[in-house]
């Protein structure tokens, strides 16, 4: 079953990557590959982008990792993880090995405004696939994300 460890694993294999200058596009569980209960590699790079500095940690960056962060939040397969721990997990797993610097970035900030808007896309994206569907879930992670008290 899917452990706080997978939500840490997968932070450190988006960082990793953001390192090579990729920018993954669809970061989520389901472009993971395992072998038994491990995390070994990332797939689906159908939507990636390669920028031109990898030492330079961008606005691309945040945002990737942001959509990869309400992707997360939206997951089944994590739902008896808090929000709360899902995010601490994925950004502790990313920060401890990301290259770059965040001195001359608000990236806290930055970083929420994007969850906003990931989780604003995805309720307009769920409505569109789901009319009649139940948006709830998506709601209460839009809610959490504007009222996380993150970086503290």
């Amino acid at each position: 079953s899917f452990k706080e460890l997978h939500v840490v694993k997968m932070g450190e294999m988006l960082g990793r990557i953001h390192n090579e200058g990729v920018v993954h596009g669809d970061f989520s569980k389901r472009n993971l590959l395992f072998l038994g209960t491990e995390i070994t590699g990332i797939l689906d790079f159908e939507y990636a982008n390669f920028t031109q500095n990898s030492n330079n940690f961008t606005f691309s960056f945040i945002d990737d990792l942001a959509h990869a962060t309400v992707l997360l939040l939206i997951s089944y397969s994590a739902s008896y993880i808090s929000y709360d721990k899902r995010v601490k997990y994925f950004l502790q797993g990313y920060l401890s090995v990301i290259k770059t610097s965040f001195l001359d970035l608000d990236f806290y900030k930055l970083y929420q405004e994007r969850l906003v808007f990931h989780s604003e896309n995805e309720i307009k994206n769920y409505k569109y696939l789901n009319p009649k569907g139940n948006s709830e879930k998506y709601y209460d992670i839009l809610n959490y994300v504007k009222s996380a008290k993150l970086g503290l």
